[in-house]
């Protein structure tokens, strides 16, 4: 049975040392032999840890939606980075609001951080890219994962400093505010993070968008 498992998670020749290993879903292998095995210790702490999360995420998945991913992002992880960020900025931090553009209601970003006339914006994201694309590489595929994903939300604050600068937001906080920075937070780790070719497909994507 796990030898089908490692079957289906070969990748593309020249990939194989990057393909997802299932010893990091099933830690534990039962043999013949010598009954149950541990081949990689460290993934057994990884099962029962962030393990979990991913499981539920698996478990949840559709092919429009993850309520799981739904639930985590809102009511878990947004308010966790709210918590860290109240013990050092206590009343000068603002959690999202709505705030209307004509009939359209539209949504602030996920935390907000006053310091001085500068604000900081912060979107909270559950993910960077997909498994497929931490495995391949394939910049295609993480360029589209970076869209959907940490770009979108840039792009989501960008709107809102837009409507901020044309008097949509009346918000009391915010009145002295003349500089916006934007920070995207994810729960997992960004593939490449910070290097040139991640930079460069961000800088790509954001030219396109204005």
């Amino acid at each position: 049975q796990l030898r089908d498992l490692f079957t289906a998670d070969e990748e593309a020749d020249g990939f194989q040392q990057y393909s997802f290993n299932s010893l990091r879903t099933y830690p534990l292998v039962k043999t013949q032999i010598a009954g149950l095995v541990v081949p990689v210790p460290r993934f057994v702490l990884e099962r029962v840890t962030n393990g979990i999360y991913y499981s539920l995420m698996d478990k949840f998945r559709t092919n429009n939606s993850n309520k799981f991913l739904e639930f985590f992002g809102k009511e878990i992880f947004e308010r966790y980075i709210g918590i860290l960020l109240s013990e050092i900025y206590i009343e000068r931090l603002v959690k999202e609001f709505d705030y209307k553009d004509g009939k359209k209601v539209k949504k602030s970003p996920d935390w907000i951080v006053i310091e001085g006339e500068e604000a900081i914006l912060v979107e909270c994201k559950t993910s960077g890219i997909t498994k497929e694309a931490k495995s391949l590489g394939d910049l295609e595929k993480v360029q589209s994962d970076l869209r959907s994903r940490a770009i979108h939300g840039i792009i989501q604050m960008n709107m809102f400093e837009k409507d901020f600068r044309s008097g949509l937001i009346d918000k009391n906080e915010l009145k002295d505010i003349k500089r916006f920075h934007y920070i995207v937070v994810t729960y997992d780790r960004v593939f490449m993070s910070g290097t040139p070719t991640i930079r460069g497909l961000v800088d790509k994507e954001l030219l396109a968008n204005g």
